[in-house]
């Protein structure tokens, strides 16, 4: 799935009720790129519970808490404003 296709449904998705969790399961995932790598990591900011149940999806959620999220510096854009707007909150 596209990174921008995941953000356009996690947008129509409204993250305002505070009872109902927020769960992404990527136990399927075996790679991310940047963009989803800093997707996942602005999702969990905002209190995203992340399930992995797989080596790949494990390690791959391993580097979400340890890796710090830089905007790509080659595709400026949409996506690396969305990332700069959290980070500079933070």
């Amino acid at each position: 799935m596209e990174v921008e296709t995941v953000y356009q449904a996690w947008q129509r998705d409204p993250w305002d009720d505070p009872l109902k969790p927020v769960i992404i399961d990527i136990t399927l995932i075996t790679e991310v790129e940047e963009h989803g790598r800093a997707l996942l990591v602005i999702m969990r900011r905002l209190g995203a519970q992340i399930i992995a149940n797989s080596h790949e999806s494990s390690a791959i959620a391993q580097t979400l808490i340890t890796e710090p999220v830089e905007p790509a510096a080659s595709k400026p854009g949409w996506f690396a404003r969305l990332i700069k707007i959290f980070l500079d909150d933070q």
